[in-house]
């Protein structure tokens, strides 16, 4: 994907829980490293369920919807 070192120190999350009960389920205004402006229309859809151990990252942008799926060891 040709990340650089600089646009992952650019990154932060703000507003995350430091504990999940059993799932946890957040909608977020996403802008990738390195875009210019202040509103990229993109949002990340996350999921996470405690049970199954599955976390759900869905990108979505005006071309499409991307998901990402990490199940926990």
């Amino acid at each position: 994907m040709g990340d650089s070192s600089g646009e992952l120190a650019d990154a932060a999350a703000e507003n995350v829980p430091s504990k999940v009960g059993d799932s946890v389920s957040r909608l977020l205004p996403w802008q990738p490293p390195g875009l210019t402006g202040s509103d990229s229309g993109q949002q990340l859809d996350v999921n996470y369920t405690k049970k199954s151990g599955v976390l759900r990252i869905r990108h979505m942008e005006a071309s499409g919807m991307t998901v990402h799926t990490c199940t926990r060891a």
